[in-house]
């Protein structure tokens, strides 16, 4: 029987990815398997056995991370020299000087090589006849696996989309010298030779002219064919296809440089539950109502942002402002419900319960969002679902990351802050049914919600093992 590899990185991917094993493996077609390839999703495992869920942590050789033993190198060279030395060679300009990049490229470069030829060994050994993976511009182990499957004819699909906004990337990589191409800004020389040598790498963003990657890093990428031509978008680099769940979405992939032959349109699978949670709805409320002890009213789901988790803003400031917020919130008379995101912790998250009154869902977000009537979140990707559900919804970007994804939605309104939020808490209890009726009629530009995402990803599964075969 046919091998599916789900490659995972970090728990987001993996729980994105879990509809399709699961889809595979009842289906019958092949035999999936999860294979983690980060030593921080390592934790997951034991989960996954439980539920029956065949899973491998691959060695320590083929998750090894060449930039963090690179950088620990440096870090314990420095170490060693006297405490003034080692302050001049810490300090930004001599850290990321051409000839400290130069070693950095150079020693990225041996340690890649090393890993493609463990990954080699790898695919070889355990036979693996098609690779899912998150995207093919992600660092870490995979730059040698998706070189490995290249060169061993194993097809690489990135089986799960996200949004493409280059202004949400850009964010997190402001202030840090080693992304700047702009020459007014005096950029490393590594990034301004990159930036002339392959210009794709570059982006115009709301936060200025900057690369995906530190100039050097990008060089030494390109030397090991492991690099990818629009690494501002999904679909550039060494992968052969990328599902995507629109018509809109295929478009946007196509224009922003992917080769129209990668591009699928097959829809969500994570989308098939949210459809067929609609039929739940009235449960769902009823399960709320309960743990209110009272009449509802509007229903509000607040998937709390994860801007600390990502280091976009500190815990205390993050904690602080979405207090202040809450306070809002709760002064709407709303029914609050919270949603965690994968990587969150509740108990950092309790006072929300206890200071406010708002309670945690005992479901996941695709299933009892259609219990809601207004969504909440910071910046996520879930804000599509609401469009599809026809909710009105509010985008609480206290951490100022203002991507514009969702500018042409009119029923998707924007806080930058509490005294922001309020006033659009107010103006979505106004304006409800406008708001709704906005949200659905952009609906068709999200995604196909049918309910039939899984027999479109069968149906592709299908077509690559036959053609394997």
């Amino acid at each position: 029987m046919k091998l599916v590899a789900f490659f995972v990185r970090h728990q987001t991917s993996l729980i994105r990815m879990l509809p399709q094993y699961h889809a595979l493996q009842e289906s019958g077609l092949c035999e999936p398997i999860i294979v983690i390839v980060d030593e921080r999703a390592f934790d997951l495992a034991e989960k996954l056995r439980s539920d029956g869920i065949r899973v491998e942590m691959v060695s320590e050789e083929l998750r090894q991370d060449p930039l963090l033993i690179t950088e620990k190198r440096f870090q314990e060279c420095i170490s060693r020299l006297p405490k003034v030395l080692a302050a001049i060679l810490r300090s930004n300009a001599i850290a990321h000087s051409f000839l400290i990049d130069g070693w950095r490229c150079q020693t990225v470069v041996r340690l890649y090589k090393k890993s493609l030829q463990a990954w080699l060994r790898y695919l070889e050994k355990n036979r693996i006849d098609l690779a899912m993976v998150p995207g093919d511009r992600e660092l870490g182990a995979f730059p040698p696996l998706l070189k490995a499957c290249k060169l061993m004819q194993i097809p690489v699909v990135i089986s799960t989309s996200n949004i493409p906004t280059r202004d949400s990337l850009a964010a997190n990589r402001v202030g840090e010298k080693k992304f700047k191409a702009n020459f007014a800004q005096c950029p490393p020389l590594w990034n301004m030779l990159i930036r002339l040598r392959f210009p794709q790498q570059v982006a115009e963003t709301v936060h200025g002219r900057m690369l995906f990657s530190p100039g050097w890093l990008v060089w030494a990428l390109a030397r090991l064919g492991m690099l990818s031509k629009t690494p501002w978008i999904q679909g550039g680099g060494n992968s052969d296809f990328v599902l995507l769940n629109s018509e809109m979405r295929c478009e946007t992939y196509v224009s922003e440089g992917v080769d129209p032959g990668k591009v699928v349109q097959i829809g969500d699978l994570s989308l098939d539950t949210l459809h067929a949670s609609l039929a739940n709805r009235g449960a769902l409320r009823q399960e709320i109502r309960q743990k209110k002890n009272g009449d509802l009213g509007k229903v509000c789901l607040f998937a709390i942002p994860i801007y600390a988790e990502h280091n976009y803003l500190s815990w205390d400031l993050h904690l602080s402002t979405l207090r202040a917020c809450a306070v809002k919130l709760q002064a709407s008379g709303m029914a609050v419900v919270l949603s965690l995101h994968p990587r969150s912790r509740k108990e950092n998250y309790l006072f929300l319960e206890t200071d406010f009154g708002f309670i945690f869902a005992s479901k996941p977000l695709n299933e009892i969002l259609p219990a809601a009537d207004i969504f909440i979140c910071g910046n996520s990707s879930t804000i599509e679902w609401s469009i599809l559900l026809g909710q009105p919804t509010i985008n609480l970007d206290y951490a100022g990351i203002s991507d514009g994804a969702f500018l042409e939605y009119p029923g998707v309104l924007s806080a930058s802050g509490a005294e922001e939020f309020s006033l659009c808490i107010e103006q979505v209890l106004r304006d409800y049914e406008q708001l709704k009726q906005a949200q659905l009629d952009k609906a068709e530009t999200i995604s196909i919600f049918d309910g039939n995402s899984k027999q479109r990803f069968l149906a592709f599964v299908t077509k690559q093992l036959v053609q394997l075969s």
